[in-house]
């Protein structure tokens, strides 16, 4: 295949063709996947509706299952197309993040429209004096909008930078970002035409807005005050503030989402998995039909295999699944409850089905509650038993002792619950427990002993995963050279891994909201700086008839906090409102929590008042003689 191609995953580097072994075929184990490319002008959904009508012959070719038992268990096949099952949910995640973005910008467009909106003030003495000369709107504009353009301009090309520094760091990350095909992310083509893109709205929007309100001022008015702090009028301050109060409301967004991320977190990183995984080495071993085509071949190679690991220094306890906690093995099947009333033909509901020897539970530290754990797997002896987990027999029990019912995977045979074990989260942290059936490594099926070709090796040790992992290596190819060892991982970093991508996220909105807090902190301190310094005159007479220094400090610190609480308040009301953009990335928390929303106030208002104290101890310290002589 091409370099490039990546299917499922990057991380796949070799495809082999898939072997069906017709006489051992389990109907409803759901285990595989089919890739089917559409006609042209075929939906999926009338893909779906061929693919219902084809499900019935499936019990055709099960002669355990009745037709009507299989007509009835409401099974339907689910079609989704090809980038949603890679992408899955990480757009949302994404979305959200090019918000944050495009929230960062805006504030920063705030921020520097303020300052040339400072800066034309301070200047239109000379735009009227070009304007009275004859310069027209067209030459100021030029003149303004190159200015902004060329700062845009040096700020993309700075921005780009980083850009290409960011993306080398996000690669590096890689499983700690959780993003899926994140090695084929570059700054490329679009990216490049999206910066410009910016950069030109950016400048455009920088330049604009002054000039239009330098047009609202007389020529003759600016030229007869003969300066800026003559024209400095209030519809021109009221402009100043609303940037201002808009960059509050737009940071109090990203500082809240920011907030109600960073508590999903700390409840994700409370949620005990079931498990103990530290000091736990896992490894998966996929055993050819053609060499190992019955279940003794298989179960002699495992059996030799685990012996052997439980010889490498340092490890306490060695076992056998087919299905890892919290990695990409899924099994599930529909499970008949004997003692469970249901329709007539119908199945029982769907559960997770893992295949587990006797060891497992103590290597995994899942606590035995009830009865007891499977015994030593013996090719030549299947067994019935089955073991279900707290979750499970509190669904159909409800409390009683399941040890002595009977289940059975859908077309199977029936099963003795034997024990009961604490739960564990197999899916996901974010998820409840899962109630889950385990079934032993060796059973009867249609009579004859079975054993999984793929299972993986959980080693317990105190030596170190790494030196476990590399020990079941060298195992597995003494025992058979051609036999690969492959999904190699401590189990510590799958647990970290099912709560990456919400860390990812806390990371990056933390940073876009920091930028959002500092740059609206800059702008508010430059409107009150500036504001301070045309009031000076003001503030001269006012404190030449008695006002003292802390009542002038009062005074602006006041107006200071008048722009943040405006701020605050638009933006409690954005942060509401855009409440259900965070409701399916957030764990046990609301999406208007109110500690969350309430800290965020209090740390913009903060952040209000430092900005505003500083203009105010300047405001405080003018000498109001010294004004006096130079007015």
């Amino acid at each position: 295949m091409p370099e490039r191609f990546a299917y499922p995953s990057s991380s796949i580097q070799l495809w082999l063709p898939v072997g069906f072994d017709p006489a051992n075929a389990q109907p409803a184990s759901f285990n595989f996947v089919g890739v089917g490319r559409l006609k042209p002008g075929v939906s999926a959904e009338l893909a779906r509706a061929d693919l219902a009508r084809v499900l019935p012959r499936v019990a055709d070719e099960f002669s355990g299952v009745p037709p009507a038992v299989w007509r009835e268990a409401n099974v339907a096949p689910r079609v989704e197309s090809l980038h949603a099952s890679i992408v899955g949910s990480v757009s949302h995640v994404l979305w959200l993040l090019m918000a944050s973005v495009l929230l960062v910008l805006l504030v920063a467009c705030a921020n520097a429209a303020g300052l040339f909106l400072v800066r034309a003030e301070q200047a239109q003495v000379e735009l009227a004096v070009r304007g009275a000369l004859g310069s027209g709107v067209s030459g100021m504009l030029m003149q303004s909008l190159s200015e902004s353009v060329l700062l845009g301009a040096i700020g993309g090309v700075v921005g780009l930078g980083f850009a290409v520094f960011g993306v080398r760091v996000a690669m590096r990350a890689g499983d700690t970002m959780a993003l899926p095909r994140l090695e084929e992310v570059g700054v490329d083509g679009r990216a490049l035409v999206f910066a410009f893109g910016a950069t030109l709205f950016c400048a455009a929007f920088v330049s604009l807005l002054p000039l239009l309100r330098a047009r609202r001022v007389s020529i003759a008015m600016v030229l007869r005050g003969g300066g800026p702090g003559a024209t400095a009028g209030r519809s021109r301050q009221r402009a100043r503030n609303a940037l201002v109060v808009a960059q509050t409301a737009l940071a109090l967004v990203l500082v809240a989402a920011s907030g109600l991320m960073t508590r999903s977190l700390m409840k994700l990183s409370d949620v005990k998995p079931g498990f103990e995984a530290e000091n736990v080495a896992t490894a998966r071993v996929l055993l050819p039909f053609a060499t190992y085509g019955t279940p003794t071949a298989r179960m002699n190679l495992f059996g030799a295999l685990v012996d052997r690991a439980r010889a490498i220094p340092g490890v306490r306890n060695v076992a056998l699944t087919n299905w890892v906690p919290l990695s990409d093995d899924h099994n599930d099947s529909a499970i008949d409850v004997e003692d469970q009333q249901r329709a007539p033909n119908a199945v029982g509901a769907d559960h997770f089905v893992a295949t587990v020897d006797g060891e497992y539970f103590d290597a995994m530290r899942i606590p035995l509650l009830r009865g007891r754990t499977f015994g030593a797997s013996d090719p030549t002896r299947p067994t019935d038993d089955a073991i279900v987990s707290h979750a499970f027999a509190e669904r159909y029990w409800h409390g009683a002792s399941p040890i002595g019912k009977r289940i059975r995977p859908f077309g199977g045979k029936w099963h003795t619950i034997v024990g009961e074990v604490g739960d564990a989260h197999y899916d996901a942290l974010d998820k409840p427990a899962n109630d889950i059936v385990y079934f032993p490594i060796v059973t009867a099926d249609k009579g004859t002993p079975n054993t999984p070709s793929a299972l993986s090796l959980i080693v317990r040790t105190d030596a170190g995963e790494s030196a476990a992992i590399s020990a079941i290596r060298r195992i597995v190819h003494s025992l058979d050279p051609g036999l690969p060892t492959y999904n190699e991982k401590p189990l510590r970093q799958l647990v970290r891994g099912a709560s990456a991508r919400a860390q990812a996220l806390v990371v990056l909105l933390a940073i876009a909201s920091a930028l959002a807090l500092t740059l609206g902190a800059v702008g508010l301190y430059g409107v009150m700086a500036y504001g301070v310094s045309v009031r000076r005159r003001e503030i001269g007479v006012r404190m030449a008839l008695g006002a003292r220094p802390s009542d002038v400090s009062r005074i602006v610190t006041r107006d200071g906090l008048r722009l943040a609480i405006a701020g605050v308040a638009i933006g409690l009301v954005g942060a509401v409102a855009g409440s259900r953009v965070l409701r399916g990335l957030l764990y046990d928390v609301s999406a208007t929590d109110p500690l969350t929303l309430a800290a965020t106030v209090v740390v913009l208002l903060g952040v209000a008042f430092v900005a505003s104290w500083v203009p105010a101890r300047r405001a405080a310290a003018v000498d109001p003689a010294g004004v006096m002589r130079s007015s």
